[in-house]
């Protein structure tokens, strides 16, 4: 089992949940120990998480446990599987 952390239109009741987390173990709201600069631009105005680790602040999210095919899934769309240090719950 993995841990993914989502953020932004990915959380649960926004437009970009994807259908895969439907059935994944909800663990709860989270946020990353590390601060990252979290961008809103494009056409759609989604939020894009950099890879700057310190910079910005910290970011709130949700967490969720998934196996194997649903990361792999994830993986396969691009979708961020974050490997950042997720800090405390704040459910």
């Amino acid at each position: 089992m993995h841990n993914v952390f989502v953020y932004g239109t990915l959380k649960r009741g926004f437009p970009n949940h994807v259908p895969e987390l439907a059935n994944a173990d909800y663990i709860g709201r989270a946020r990353t120990l590390t601060a990252y600069p979290l961008i809103i631009g494009g056409k759609w105005f989604s939020p894009n998480l950099i890879d700057e680790p310190g910079m910005g602040q910290r970011v709130t999210g949700e967490l969720f446990r998934v196996g194997d095919e649903v990361l792999t899934c994830w993986i396969e769309w691009r979708v961020h599987a974050s490997r950042m240090d997720i800090g405390e719950s704040i459910s």
